[in-house]
């Protein structure tokens, strides 16, 4: 018998998550009862300075600080980081974890961001 597991939120950042978009992945996961999976994405961007090792300690500062926020309303978190593409990283991270129902990623990172800056996406995976 398979055993049911909660299902996730996948929030899909690079190395910075947004306040507007920590306060959104927060409350429709203590809406909808839903664990949250940090996927930092990417490679480092050309715009970024700083080391490899300096953007690791970002990318954890990041994490910790939302893990934190997300414990005090009782929502467990996951960080993991990929340095593929977010769409290659999304599918592999997808592909290890069936139970992610929703995927949140900032506008301003996608295609009209002009037009949608401040926005996010929420996207809801439905199961077969």
């Amino acid at each position: 018998m398979k055993s049911k597991t909660t299902p996730k939120l996948a929030l899909v950042a690079q190395d910075r998550l947004p306040e507007e978009l920590c306060d959104y992945a927060l409350e429709v996961a203590v809406r909808l009862d839903l664990d949250i999976i940090i996927l930092f994405a990417g490679e480092k961007s050309d715009g970024q300075s700083g080391s490899a090792e300096e953007q690791k300690q970002i990318i954890e500062e990041q994490a910790a600080a939302f893990s934190a926020r997300a414990w005090r309303k009782s929502v467990q978190v996951t960080t993991v980081v990929d340095v593929a593409e977010p769409e290659t990283a999304l599918k592999r991270l997808q592909k290890g974890n069936p139970d992610v129902c929703f995927v949140l990623t900032s506008s301003e990172h996608g295609p009209g961001s002009s037009r949608l800056a401040g926005r996010h996406r929420l996207t809801v995976i439905r199961q077969e």
